[in-house]
């Protein structure tokens, strides 16, 4: 069999990734399937990344990121990140989670111009040690175990929104230090926690009714501003675990709560206006022994600050902008009739790198094409009229193609010639012949000559009558106007007095006439 192969075209998706010394530039949609990221990856605007768990391997990735497209992370199972620099003006969708001593998000610097989303079973820490801004919206969502926002000692700066939706009744989401002019937006969150011992000053808008905890002892400047929906109230835990009811007081022309327990006193900024009637000082239960509390409730025509009101609807953006892994195709086989045999096409799919370091599908057309080889030459023979003729039938290779296949253009194909072997050529003797004519046999010599005819040798003929001698007397009878008539045949010889001669296509005519003197009868002898 001969084969051949060729490669067609490169479309798609790869899911593994060699690593590239100087980091990553992400210039078209991919997944990559791997435990270990240790370069610096680049995601450019309009594209997407998955970089996904191998199995129940989570997968780590400790380069630099800068993300203008789409960039997700453990979405199959989950994750940890560790960066010197991490720079999001896209979509990030992570789940990480704290593993071995390691925390799940940790990063020196963090600059988020975008979304940030942690998706659904994240949990453990989200770490910035350096510098923390977030100008766009960092999404927790529905955490699946406790988890810890984590700033510089100066704080994390968020001049957008973070967003929490959802968690478990019995966990805390911990916040510490986060300054700025940016909101804090608890959705169907349980007992988030809050630390007033570092900067704080964001607000928070609670839309569904909310406990928070806060710890101290407050800073001065570390004043939250809480704010409600129309109609909707929030409990604030303050201190820590001890079954008493605290005191409070509230002056509605500041805004400001002052709440006091055994261990200090904190100051809320929780709106003008407020009917300090409907505030309610117990304890919150949530867990252990309970935590000193007070009940807030806004009023009828409360609204939700424009600080609060982000730019991303996360509700809208989610990981079905992530590209998606999807199974190498199975092998497509073609075949199709050729010579009496059957060339076979496969089109199959393998992974491979490009010249860019990034991962790609690369199709592969395959054909296997039966060989043959030319018969030997043979002779026959061809009767043409009366000349039998001797052939020879050889064969030589040419090019086609198949219908089906129209892409072959130059499949051999098996091509006859058939040539004639020419009998030698030569003149034949000549030969004589005789036939009778006027009772008289005369003999022919046929002779031959070559010529043409049509271009081809050919074998011209020439007859040659010899000519015959016969001696006849007659008597013939003389007439005035000179006519002669034969009246009697036959043979003599003698001598003639005189002869008149005259021939015809066959014989000479000699007539010898001999007269008898009287002038009226001749006898004559034809010769």
């Amino acid at each position: 069999m001969l084969f051949c192969q060729c490669t067609l075209y490169v479309v798609g998706a790869l899911y593994s990734l060699t690593q590239v010394a100087y980091g990553i530039e992400i210039t078209r949609n991919m997944t990559v399937n791997m435990s270990t990221i240790d370069t610096d990856v680049i995601v450019d605007t309009g594209f997407g990344v998955s970089f996904l768990s191998q199995g129940t391997v989570p997968i780590s990735m400790d380069g630099d990121i800068t993300n203008s497209g789409v960039f997700c992370l453990g979405l199959t199972n989950f994750g940890t990140i560790s960066s010197d620099s991490i720079t999001n003006n896209g979509q990030m969708f992570l789940q990480t989670e704290d593993i071995a001593g390691s925390k799940g998000f940790q990063a020196t610097n963090l600059l988020n111009n975008g979304l940030l989303s942690f998706t659904p079973s994240s949990i453990g820490n989200i770490s910035i040690t350096g510098s923390f801004i977030n100008k766009g919206v960092v999404y927790i969502n529905n955490p699946g175990g406790p988890v810890a926002l984590e700033g510089p000692t100066g704080g994390i700066v968020n001049d957008g929104v973070v967003k929490v939706y959802g968690g478990p009744v019995s966990e805390y989401i911990s916040f510490s230090g986060i300054v700025g002019t940016g909101c804090i937006y608890f959705y169907y969150s349980y007992s988030p926690n809050i630390d007033l011992s570092k900067p704080f000053n964001q607000t928070i808008y609670a839309p569904i009714n909310l406990w928070m905890s806060f710890t101290g002892p407050q800073l001065a400047e570390s004043i939250p501003v809480v704010r409600l929906p129309p109609d909707t109230y929030a409990y604030l835990l303050v201190g820590p675990q001890i079954y008493q009811v605290p005191t409070y007081t509230y002056n509605n022309v500041t805004g400001m709560l002052h709440i006091t327990v055994p261990t200090g006193s904190f100051i809320f900024d929780v709106g003008l206006n407020l009917n300090s009637s409907q505030f309610y000082a117990g304890t919150c239960k949530n867990i252990g022994v309970g935590t000193p509390c007070i009940k807030i409730q806004s009023n009828s025509n409360a609204e939700m600050p424009s600080n609060c009101q982000a730019s991303i609807d996360v509700d809208k953006v989610t990981t079905n902008l992530c590209p998606v892994q999807k199974a190498l195709p199975a092998p497509l086989t073609t075949k199709a009739s050729y010579e009496g045999n059957t060339i076979t096409k496969i089109v199959s799919y393998e992974t491979t790198l490009d010249s860019d370091g990034l991962p790609n599908t690369l199709t592969t057309t395959e054909y296997f094409i039966p060989s043959f080889s030319l018969p030997s030459p043979y002779t026959t023979t061809v009767t043409n009229g009366l000349l039998t003729q001797t052939e020879v039938v050889s064969y030589f290779t040419t090019t086609g193609y198949l219908p089906n296949l129209p892409e072959l253009t130059t499949l051999p194909y098996l091509g006859t010639t058939t040539s004639t072997i020419s009998v030698p050529f030569s003149i034949p003797h000549p030969y004589t012949s005789t036939f009778t004519d006027l009772n008289m046999t005369v003999s022919e010599i046929i002779s031959y000559y070559s010529t043409l005819s049509n271009g081809r040798p050919a074998t011209g003929t020439t007859t040659k009558t010899l000519t015959a001698t016969r001696y006849i007397t007659t008597t013939t009878t003389d007439y005035p106007m000179g006519t002669t008539h034969i009246s009697k045949d036959y043979t003599s010889e003698g001598t003639w007095s005189s002869s008149v001669t005259y021939s015809t296509a066959v014989e000479t005519y000699i007539i010898k006439i001999l007269s008898t003197g009287t002038g009226m009868e001749t006898l004559s002898t034809i010769y």
